[in-house]
């Protein structure tokens, strides 16, 4: 028995089907339902029953989640606690960005104080879904990222949220776009794995539209030269060009009809002390309240967490 093949099927039990676990895991389904078989021959039991409507929770299944939960809460408790013997959590606090929040949020986080003494912040960059693992795996203390679904084993603060815009160069701030019209412009975007683009490529489809993608490109270097030294245009959250924006460089033009948006949230590891959380919301609120056009802020739940 392995522990990814427990988070395996903790998670396509709570996410209700294969499909929506694979893509919370970043994993294929083929590679999921392998994980799955191997831990039913280790226990001997079936856990899972497949149907048109996802999947269905045998007997045995239902008993063996909750002891699966409780051992990676403990695995994960255990793997912060040894972290956190072999570094100074006074001195340091390691950070993980995923593309969409790094423009708006690196630059601030940098200079993070408690008691007005300045903070070692040690920063990691990747998809949302690696991040998470991170923090699973003691290799971060937060990640700021765009979740696709609820996370059932990590707390989570929600920050805010962000609309897609189509953004470029000669493009008029303020203004709106239709997401019909989106197929006039010839779009440089993310790859077909990112989060954004998979939203953008959901609705184009169930509008019909063809978009015309010429480039598809990370969001670092490469694709913000072709934005703005290359007179190409890309859909993305105003965050990831936030500057340019601001100083009139780059428009930004809202998409509507349907409006599409992302949520920025905080996955937190269980060893994630007050004092650490505290600061860095405090931090991420200056943020957005410097830049009320871009992101909309989000409740934080009265428990501020889910579990």
């Amino acid at each position: 028995m392995e522990l990814r093949q427990l988070r395996d099927f903790v998670t396509v039990a709570k996410a209700g089907s294969f499909a929506a676990a694979s893509r919370l895991l970043n994993v294929s389904q083929p590679g999921l339902g392998y994980q799955i078989k191997q831990l039913e021959l280790d226990l001997g039991a079936e856990l899972l029953i497949r149907h048109s409507r996802g999947i269905e929770l045998t007997p045995a299944g239902a008993a063996f989640l909750t002891d699966a939960e409780r051992i990676l809460i403990s695995v994960g408790e255990a793997r912060a606690r040894i972290h956190n013997l072999v570094r100074s959590e006074k001195d340091e606090i390691r950070v993980g960005l995923s593309p969409t929040p790094q423009q708006l949020l690196a630059p601030s986080l940098s200079a993070l104080e408690i008691d007005g003494r300045p903070m070692r912040v040690s920063f990691r960059d990747g998809l949302s879904a690696q991040l998470v693992e991170d923090v699973r795996g003691g290799l971060l203390d937060v990640a700021i990222c765009i979740l696709s679904q609820k996370l059932f084993d990590l707390r989570t603060i929600p920050l805010y949220r962000e609309h897609l815009h189509l953004v470029g160069p000669g493009l008029n701030s303020g203004q709106e776009v239709s997401f019909a019209d989106l197929g006039s412009y010839t779009l440089t975007a993310g790859p077909k794995d990112h989060l954004p683009r998979q939203m953008l490529d959901s609705e184009a489809a169930r509008q019909g539209i063809f978009l015309n993608i010429a480039q598809e490109l990370e969001p670092g270097g490469l694709r913000r030269a072709l934005v703005l030294h290359g007179n190409s245009q890309t859909v993305a959250c105003c965050a990831m060009f936030i500057n340019e924006i601001e100083d009139g460089t780059l428009g930004a033009c809202r998409i509507v009809e349907p409006s599409v948006t992302l949520e920025v949230q905080m996955v937190c590891s269980p060893n994630l002390s007050k004092v650490h959380e505290e600061a860095l919301l405090a931090r991420i609120r200056t943020t957005m309240a410097a830049h009320p056009r871009a992101v909309e802020p989000l409740a934080r739940p009265a428990s501020s967490a889910n579990k």
